[in-house]
């Protein structure tokens, strides 16, 4: 039976416009005939035509493209091997990755320095993409929105690509991972620097390998993750200095059963502010845990421990699950200043504390368990305590490990019950002040009393010789 086509015009319009679309998207080089600067000189592009917005922009080796003032350049894709690329405060770059199967903008062995704004939409694979030892620098404002995976990934190499954000970065609904960091990359947000991740499906900030580092000294607002908010794994390290200030919430929107900090066999240094507001899918506030390396002169696998310590504040609450969790071989958690942490909800089966490795709150060290749950100290856990803790639960704790009081436990009674090992050390227990602040000497404000006598004999000092010509000068006065 022969078949008869019903819509016949249809099927040819559809036929010419997919034509149209693949040949409307064109490969433009940069071969810098015309002034050999700026992007918006068309002699300097190899079609005699400046990039439109469907166009695939290749940069090669020795470039130097300028994106000026007030140029608005567009492309679908950019793309630039041992080149450099500046955009000038109120430049733009718009990129637009829509039916491309690569990264949308991506550098290779090359440099990027953004004064103005750059927006980066509906990638196919990584939104930005470094790789061998690229780096990038930021002073304006950087948007990556709806990228199917990764919306900023610097590739391992040696040496590795590095990020510098001395401005604004948002990311906003990307498949992968916000910001995911290989081997021997490095990500610097200075004291200037904001990076605002929204809903993103998997990690917001990854770090994946060993070598990879990230320094925080600005802001991080981290507002819906599909998983994670920060994971490190094996050999990466995370520092929040004194002026960095991270806010994670709203962790897990994928279904539960995350935390907002994860650290699997790396090192996390906070010297600033940590807000942890979970959120329906956090099981847990921080998770420290050892990783696995295999050693090939034992021909095995073999623990690298994990490492937390605290010198700043960090507030955790909102979670389901444990608030802090210390567990793997040989990991230690350490807080030298100040941690405050409740549940969302109270459950026998839930430790506000659990400890199957070592946790030490330092002489300075104040924690604060504001939530009425129970410290879990298991069979290879390690609890040694020269500071302070508060806790509002006069419940039993559990301790099938160690756990050693040299400082002060405070509780609504004056009683910690534990069982079924008994509490060592020789601090107190008491019904002091709940919850409780760390020392003004802790803190960094040094009391008068803590001067030097060679300090205060300088003040006398000064303040003699202020007294004599202050007299003097009411001589002259009088005289």
């Amino acid at each position: 039976m022969k078949i008869q086509h019903r819509y016949p015009i249809i099927y040819f319009a559809v036929f010419f416009l997919s034509l149209f679309v693949l040949s409307s998207n064109a490969q433009v080089t940069w071969n810098g005939d015309g002034d050999g600067v700026n992007w918006s000189d068309p002699d300097n592009w190899d079609t005699d035509m400046v990039p439109v917005v469907a166009d695939d922009v290749i940069i090669p080796a020795g470039s130097m493209v300028v994106i000026s003032s007030i140029t608005s350049a567009v492309a679908r894709t950019v793309s630039l091997t041992e080149a450099t690329l500046t955009i000038q405060a109120g430049g733009s770059l718009s990129i637009d990755g829509d039916y491309f199967s690569g990264n949308a903008f991506d550098l290779d062995e090359s440099v990027v320095i953004n004064s103005g704004s750059v927006m980066v939409t509906m990638a196919e694979i990584n939104g930005i993409f470094l790789d061998n030892a690229s780096t990038f620098t930021n002073n304006g404002t950087i948007s990556v929105d709806n990228s199917s995976s990764d919306g900023l990934q610097l590739n391992g190499s040696t040496p590795g690509s590095s990020f510098i954000n001395n401005g604004i970065l948002n990311f906003d609904n990307d498949g992968g991972e916000p910001i995911k960091l290989e081997g021997n990359a490095f990500f610097r947000n200075s004291v200037t620097g904001v990076i605002n991740i929204d809903n993103d499906r998997e990690e917001a900030i990854h770090l994946d390998s060993p070598g990879a580092e990230f320094i925080n000294e600005g802001n991080i607002f981290i507002n819906g993750a599909g998983e994670e908010g920060i994971e490190l794994d094996l050999g990466t390290s995370f520092t929040n200095t004194r002026t960095g200030n991270i806010l994670i919430s709203n962790i897990g929107l994928g279904g539960g059963g995350y935390e907002a900090i994860e650290i699997d066999g790396g090192t996390f240094i906070n010297d600033g502010t940590i807000e942890i507001d979970g959120g329906d899918g956090a099981d847990e506030g921080i998770d420290l845990d050892s990783g696995e390396i295999f050693d090939e002169d034992m021909d095995e696998f073999v623990d690298v421990p994990g490492i937390f310590i605290n010198n700043g504040y960090i507030t955790i609450e909102n979670v389901r699950g444990q608030g802090i969790e210390v567990q793997g071989t040989g990991s230690v958690f350490t807080n030298n200043l100040l941690i405050n942490v409740g549940l969302s909800s109270s459950s026998e089966d839930i430790a506000l504390i659990r400890v199957n490795a070592t946790l030490i709150n330092s002489e300075c060290g104040v924690i604060n368990m504001t939530s009425s749950d129970s410290i879990s100290v298991e069979s290879n856990g390690i609890i040694t305590n020269e500071g302070v803790m508060t806790t509002v639960y006069t419940g039993e704790h559990n301790n099938d490990g160690t756990f050693t009081n040299n400082g002060e436990i405070a509780t609504p009674d004056g009683m910690f019950n534990i069982a079924p090992n008994a509490l060592m050390g020789t601090g107190m227990v008491t019904m002091g002040e709940i919850p409780r602040q760390p020392s003004a000497a802790c803190n960094g404000v040094v009391p008068i009393p803590a001067l030097s006598e060679w300090a205060l004999g300088i003040l006398a000092l000064l303040m003699t010789i202020f007294g004599l010509l202050w007299m003097k000068e009411r001589r002259w006065a009088v005289g």
